[in-house]
C-alpha cells in the first residue's frame, strides 16, 4: 500500500530545495546588479586614484605646471526644455611649488559649454588646442581663467567616449610661454584616451 504521506512529504522538500536554490539565485543576482549601480566608496577612491595618476603621468609627459580634468555634465534645462550642458572641475593635478587652481569652487565649477564653444569646437576638429594663453580670444572664458593661475601657455584635449560623445576635456598648462613638438601633441591623443577609458569603467 502507498503510503501518500510520505509521497507528499518528498515532494515538499523537492519544492522547497528548488524554491532555496532560487532564491539564493535571486540574491546572488541582485547583490551582483546592486554593486555595479552602487559601487563602493573603495571602488571610487580606486578610480579617483588612478584618474589622478594618469593625470601625473600627463603632467609628467609634457613637463607641465597643472593638469585640470573638466568633466561635462548636466546643468538643469532652459524653459524650452532642452539641456544645459556645462563643465566642472573633477581632477587636478600641479608640479612642486605650484598653487591649486585659484578658486576651484567658484571660477572652476558649472561652466556653460557655451562660454568655451572656442576651445570644444577646435578640440572636436583636432586631438588637441595649442595656443599661448595671450592670443586666445578675449571673449573666451578660459582666458581670463588661465590668466588667474599665472598660465602663458596651455593645451587642451577633448576626452571622448567610443561614440564620440564628450565626456570632458584635460587643460596642460605652463606658467611661461613654451613650445610643444608635434610627437608630443601627438602623444596627447594616446594619453588622452586612457583618460576616457577609465571614465568609461563603471
Amino acid at each position: 500500500m502507498v503510503n501518500f504521506d510520505d509521497f507528499w512529504m518528498g515532494i515538499g522538500q523537492v519544492l522547497s530545495g528548488l524554491l532555496v536554490g532560487l532564491l539564493a539565485f535571486a540574491v546572488s543576482n541582485f547583490k551582483r546588479l546592486w554593486s555595479r549601480r552602487n559601487p563602493t566608496i573603495q571602488t571610487v577612491v580606486n578610480k579617483n586614484h588612478k584618474l589622478k595618476d594618469l593625470l601625473l603621468e600627463i603632467r609628467l609627459h609634457f613637463d607641465a605646471d597643472r593638469v585640470k580634468l573638466f568633466q561635462v555634465h548636466n546643468g538643469d534645462y532652459f524653459v524650452n526644455g532642452s539641456s544645459i550642458q556645462k563643465l566642472s572641475l573633477s581632477h587636478y593635478v600641479v608640479g612642486t611649488g605650484i598653487s591649486p587652481p585659484f578658486d576651484v569652487e567658484k571660477l572652476h565649477q558649472n561652466i556653460p559649454i557655451s562660454y568655451i564653444m572656442c576651445c570644444i569646437e577646435q578640440c572636436l576638429k583636432e586631438p588637441y588646442y595649442f595656443a599661448q594663453v595671450k592670443d586666445m580670444s578675449d571673449d573666451l572664458y578660459f582666458k581670463s581663467l588661465l590668466r588667474h593661475n599665472g598660465t602663458e601657455t596651455a593645451l587642451f584635449s577633448g576626452v571622448f567616449d567610443r561614440k564620440g560623445g564628450l565626456l570632458g576635456l584635460i587643460v596642460v598648462t605652463w606658467r611661461e610661454r613654451v613650445t610643444v613638438g608635434q610627437d608630443d601633441l601627438d602623444e596627447m591623443k594616446t594619453l588622452s584616451s586612457k583618460v576616457s577609458d577609465e571614465l568609461l569603467l563603471k
